[in-house]
This record gives C-alpha cells, sequence and structure tokens, in this order.
C-alpha cells in the first residue's frame, strides 16, 4: 500500500478547509448569538454542500 504524495495531502487539506471553514468560522463568530449563531452555522454548512451536489450533478453526472 502507498501512500499519498505532498500534493494529494495538499489538495486534501485544502478541500477539507473549504469545507469546513464556513461553518467554524460562523460557530466563532463573535457578531451573531444563540439561534442566529446555529442558523448561520447550519446555512453555510447546508451552502457547502448545495455546491458540491450542484457541480456532482452539473459536471460529473453528464460525462458518464
Amino acid at each position: 500500500m502507498m501512500l499519498p504524495d505532498f500534493w494529494q495531502w495538499l489538495l486534501l487539506i485544502g478541500l477539507l478547509s473549504l469545507l469546513i471553514a464556513p461553518p467554524v468560522m460562523a460557530l466563532i463568530s463573535k457578531e451573531a448569538r444563540g439561534w442566529s449563531k446555529a442558523l448561520w452555522v447550519l446555512i453555510s454548512a447546508a451552502f457547502s454542500l448545495i455546491g458540491y451536489f450542484a457541480y456532482y450533478f452539473l459536471v460529473v453526472k453528464r460525462r458518464r
């Protein structure tokens, strides 16, 4: 079994940070409090996933 290359690790870390950063930034923000903060975390997580699914269905599925 071969370990991933440096560039694969870099790509993986970059993609994970793009998916994880928006909800974490909303979570640690001092601008919102209570339910407002919870909703911003959920919304930012959902839009990250919506962007991925849009790419998957519009680009990846069409090539198959």
